[in-house]
């Protein structure tokens, strides 16, 4: 295990103690012995996150079996520096019996004092080193974080995955109100970036984008692996603010671009400006996009001009409301999380931090490029596990409605279904997307388990939180809440399937 430290990852030995890092043994079978002995309670070692356990095993030291097996081990801490979970990376001592076996990375899943959206990696540490000139530096993953710290950048902060929530912002903007985004410089991490703008513009963090100069591959560990510190003062020469990188992304060329392509991205950059609550900070906005698309010649005031326009025929910002990250069911050091890598694979990247994030909105462009899949999915999808405050819920339910009742109209002729020119224009942009898929249906149903996810998880939690305090209580009856916790549970597990559909 020191070998794959120092020699594969060549990290520094000193680092490993100095976080705490160390080996989950292959067995672990004192674990459970443990937890028993010092009689922590049935309802703490079931939501604890360190074991495997059926609903109803008795809890015994054969029961408890053990999450993290012969893998390496790195505390995830809150802001207060407590521990509240871990990352597990795979190594070869992890025992081919291991349900995880094949999993680069397993996470501790939420408990009540865990949830992945309220936590950044190292900002108990980097905290301390933001400030003036010193701003916050956000990195993919855990390891990318570590990588970091050991060349001097201290400022280094990780999401739990790529999924950015409205609430690691705002607990980040406690301590600095300035952050550079670092993350890897393929689609998944330019995806990921792209949905932080939003964010930050809402909850008033400025936030500056860094990446190489010309066509190179960004990849932080990398990087500093090759060239220290040094390599973060190249990166940072060639920022960008968040209007000119937006516009790399929408629209990477304006010369050739058509002027329905152009149209559309301009959309998509106003719904981010509108999620800026300040007004003048709104006009510096719209000042950048003209440098930002010179290659059209238009002059900063027909922007304005047309901004204004833009919300007053009900364009809206970029949604940024709350959700459960379906595609982060672990966190993942470096950003390498399984399903991470699955639905990077599906060339779909999928958190619910924003529409274009969330499960709705890709959920959406499978319906539209894969309009035979529409009956089966309408079956499938409940109407409440969608979230229709998005412009793809909306849209979703709204087609999905369409293939119930057999009125289909075909994706080339659904502007009648289409209400405002956000919908239009998100349309646009997914109907311009070529998603490469060898098995469309698999992709759609691990987008419905997602979405049952974020439906249901959120009452399981409670309900563990409700069980736990009244262990302390003799007179509560927890009959009513176990037995909704073993059915919620009951479907969580249960495996999702298309029927097919005459």
């Amino acid at each position: 295990m020191r070998d794959y430290w120092t020699a594969n990852r060549r990290f520094p030995a000193e680092l490993a103690d100095e976080f705490k890092i160390g080996l989950a043994d292959a067995q672990c079978c004192g674990l459970g012995a443990a937890v028993l002995r010092k009689k922590f309670s049935e309802a703490a070692i079931r939501q604890c996150g360190l074991f495997y356990l059926y609903d109803d095993a008795l809890m015994t030291v054969q029961a408890l079996k053990p999450r993290f097996r012969g893998r390496l081990m790195i505390p995830i801490r809150d802001h207060q520096g407590r521990v509240v979970a871990f990352t597990a990376r795979q190594t070869a001592l992890t025992p081919e019996d291991d349900k995880s076996r094949e999993a680069k990375y397993v996470n501790s899943p939420e408990t009540p004092i865990f949830t992945k959206g309220n936590l950044l990696f190292n900002l108990d540490r980097a905290r301390a080193h933001a400030g003036e000139g010193k701003p916050f530096v956000m990195v993919e993953g855990q390891l990318d974080a570590l990588r970091c710290w050991s060349v001097g950048l201290k400022t280094a902060i990780a999401p739990q995955g790529t999924s950015i929530t409205e609430g690691q912002l705002l607990l980040l903007r406690r301590y600095h109100t300035e952050l550079e985004c670092f993350f890897d410089s393929d689609s998944a991490g330019q995806k990921a970036a792209l949905r932080l703008l939003p964010l930050a513009l809402k909850t008033g963090i400025e936030v500056r984008f860094l990446t190489l100069a010309g066509e190179g591959k960004l990849d932080p560990d990398l990087l500093f692996l090759e060239k220290g510190l040094a390599g973060y003062e190249e990166v940072k020469k060639n920022s960008f603010g968040g209007m000119h990188f937006m516009r790399r992304y929408v629209l990477p060329d304006a010369r050739t671009a058509t002027a329905e392509r152009t149209q559309g991205a301009v959309r998509e950059i106003y719904s981010v400006i509108a999620a800026a609550d300040s007004e003048l900070l709104r006009r510096r906005l719209l000042g950048e996009i003209a440098p930002a698309l010179g290659a059209l010649q238009v002059t900063p005031d027909v922007f304005e001009r047309d901004f204004a326009s833009f919300l007053a025929r009900g364009g809206r910002a970029a949604a940024t409301g709350p959700g459960v990250a379906g595609s982060s069911s672990g966190s993942g050091g470096g950003g390498e999380s399984v399903a991470g890598e699955r639905l990077e694979n599906t060339a779909l990247v999928s958190s619910s931090s924003d529409d274009s994030a969330a499960p709705e909105r890709d959920l959406l462009l499978l319906l539209l490029h894969f309009e035979t899949l529409g009956g089966a999915l309408a079956v499938a999808c409940p109407h409440d596990w969608v979230d229709d405050r998005l412009t793809a819920g909306a849209l979703l339910n709204r087609f999905l409605a369409e293939f119930s009742e057999g009125q289909w109209p075909g994706r080339d002729r659904i502007d009648a279904l289409l209400e405002t020119e956000v919908e239009r224009a998100l349309v646009a942009s997914l109907l311009f997307e070529k998603p490469q898929i060898d098995d469309p249906a698999k992709v759609v149903v691990e987008g419905l388990t997602r979405l049952r996810t974020r439906a249901l998880a959120p009452r399981l939690r409670q309900i563990d939180i409700l069980l736990a305090q009244a262990a302390t209580d003799n007179s509560f009856d927890a009959t009513a809440l176990l037995k909704e916790r073993s059915e919620l549970q009951r479907r969580l597990r249960s495996p999702l399937a298309l029927a097919p559909v005459a």
